[in-house]
């Protein structure tokens, strides 16, 4: 709060007439920066993270709102002593912990602000970062938030490699050594919000944070998703340096920081599957010249899960895309396609009989107009982001072929495959970088979670059409003996199982067919490594062991749903339901 009387360039002459009047006990003359910090705890650190603030100054008027989660420690008592001592400095007591995202939200409603900086209680900022954001979110009007860099963030470009050995008592000396910089870089995906400068408008108008994730984790991201499939960006600007202590609140709390994360994680890809499958709010620019990017959809009788695919395509942040949607024989879908006149460019092959896997992807490829290559299977989703992250890490790195990690899903369907229902959503599979050699003994690369070049097809060739399944994975060992594959440590894509009174996966249903094709996999790439024919037996016995289980499983007195449901559980890899079957 800023008083008329204490600021000179803001003072306002009284007309003489008024001059005996009480009609101006007091006017706020509005600051250009709310800074909200909530608390919890840390009696040890807050008062250096709260004065830092004012010590470190900045040219521009500004006001700290301190949201204090029902500390215990004396820490609530401190703030509102400091309190006393600055004026801008206003404090909101919690009667209990509502986490961080309530608390975000609570100093926004009381914020006066035009930009709104949301900041970690466990911080100690420099002399002029607030300036240089400032100034790096008005180089662009589209830019939601801007982040400096820091010591301590755990992974992503906001980490300064060469501020790992920096201390709070010489944040200031490394501030002044890096104020040269001035290199403002545009990200993906997600900041962390251990330190950004928001536009309010754009945090009033996206509904600030969502209170979804409790005490925190995750929340960044989501914040961060919604505003790009808005349209907005997001940036770092390099010259502007805030240490960071780091989860110094979960320490405090005594709380499982992992086990917190996996907990909202789960609510994370909930909302961003539901969000990859509503048909989106803006229209998207149609392509009228070449595009960059041929994404070849292939379709046979799943009108409504094809639905949800495109729907996911129409919902990229990336869109300098077309679709080559390949519809192998199946029911007519041109009313479907009608629904994305207004968010796709889709250029359509209708088969009067189906040709099979392989040989439709060859026909999309055949049609395809774009310089990169990806697939989208009619059951599958991708996330708003997965296109525009294949063409960063491409445009970082043209001579690779790039992927990114994969959830899978189970669903449970009704029998038209209009209605469903998540049963589980786990990774497809956790933590493993490329590999030659263990890509000779399965695939972990869904078809849909990587991108190549179209001019490799020359040296790789198409699609293997005696393949009846297992295409992608033959395709994915030529083209990794011919370029180098780079993996996108994101998760942007969905592989879905569905099962009701029937189990919709061409893999699953015929498993006798799958062990063929992998037996003719092996044949094709034969090794002398042991280490590899030892994985390869197991996982032929593996194959014969879920033939084994699904003759037994059809054969249990249980309904026809739930002997799907233990079917897809064992066959896709999710924790088994409790109970059934007994």
């Amino acid at each position: 709060m800023v008083n008329i009387d204490q600021t000179n360039e803001d003072s306002i002459n009284i007309h003489p007439e008024f001059s005996g009047l009480d009609i101006l006990p007091e006017i706020r003359i509005d600051p250009l920066v709310s800074i909200v910090i909530p608390v919890y705890n840390g009696i040890d650190y807050v008062p250096h993270c709260v004065q830092s603030f004012f010590h470190a100054g900045a040219s521009i008027r500004f006001e700290v709102i301190c949201v204090d989660n029902h500390s215990t420690d004396g820490t609530r008592e401190m703030l509102l002593e400091l309190e006393k001592n600055y004026q801008n400095l206003k404090v909101i007591l919690n009667k209990e912990n509502h986490g961080f995202a309530t608390a975000i939200n609570q100093g926004n409603a009381v914020a006066r602000g035009e930009f709104l900086a949301i900041c970690n209680s466990d911080i100690i900022v420099s002399p002029g970062w607030l300036d240089r954001l400032l100034v790096a979110m008005n180089t662009e009007p589209k830019i939601a938030v801007v982040s400096p860099i820091t010591n301590n963030v755990g992974e992503g470009p906001q980490l300064d490699p060469e501020s790992v050995n920096v201390t709070p008592d010489s944040v200031n000396l490394y501030a002044q050594q890096i104020a040269h910089r001035e290199e403002i870089i545009f990200i993906v995906d997600r900041l962390v919000f251990f330190c950004v400068l928001l536009r309010k408008k754009i945090f009033d108008l996206l509904g600030g944070l969502s209170s979804s994730f409790g005490l925190g984790n995750f929340e960044d991201d989501d914040f961060c998703l919604r505003a790009r499939m808005m349209g907005y960006k997001l940036a770092i600007e390099k010259g502007a340096f805030v240490y960071h202590y780091g989860s110094r609140t979960f320490k405090d709390q005594r709380l499982d920081h992992d086990k917190w994360l996996q907990k909202n994680a789960k609510i994370y890809y909930d909302r961003i599957a539901r969000f990859s499958s509503q048909i989106p709010l803006l229209t998207r620019n149609q392509i009228h010249s070449s595009p960059e990017v041929s994404v070849i959809v292939r379709t046979k009788n799943r009108p409504f899960p094809l639905h949800r695919a495109l729907t996911s395509l129409a919902n990229q942040t990336f869109n300098q895309f077309e679709v080559i949607l390949i519809n192998d024989g199946g029911v007519d879908i041109l009313p479907i396609i009608q629904n994305f006149k207004n968010f796709l460019t889709i250029k359509y092959i209708s088969n009067k009989k189906p040709v099979g896997r392989a040989p439709a992807l060859n026909l999309g490829l055949k049609h395809s107009e774009g310089q990169w290559i990806t697939y989208l299977d009619d059951d599958d989703i991708i996330y708003p982001l997965h296109l525009e992250l294949l063409m960063d890490a491409i445009n970082r790195s043209p001579e690779k072929s790039v992927y990114t990690e994969t959830n899978k899903a189970l669903y449970w369907s009704d029998r038209n495959q209009n209605n469903i229902v998540l049963i589980s959503r786990i990774p497809f599979i956790s933590n493993r970088e490329f590999s030659h050699e263990e890509l000779l003994v399965d695939n972990w690369i869904p078809i849909m979670s990587f991108m190549h070049s179209k001019e490799i097809l020359d040296l790789v060739g198409t699609f293997d059409e005696n393949f009846e399944i297992y295409e992608d994975w033959d395709f994915l060992i030529r083209l990794s003996r011919k370029i180098e594959f780079h993996k996108i440590s994101r998760t942007s894509c969905e592989y879905r199982f569905q099962f009701g009174n029937k189990i919709d996966d061409s893999t699953l249903l015929s498993r006798k067919k799958a062990a063929q094709m992998r037996t003719l996999i092996y044949k094709k790439y034969p090794t002398t490594v042991e280490e590899i024919i030892m994985k390869r037996n197991l996982l032929i016995n593996e194959v014969r062991s879920q033939n084994d289980y699904i003759n037994k499983t059809i054969k249990l007195q249980i309904t026809s749903i739930n002997q799907n449901l233990l079917i897809v559980s064992r066959l896709g890899g999710f924790l088994l339901p409790k109970n059934l079957g007994k």
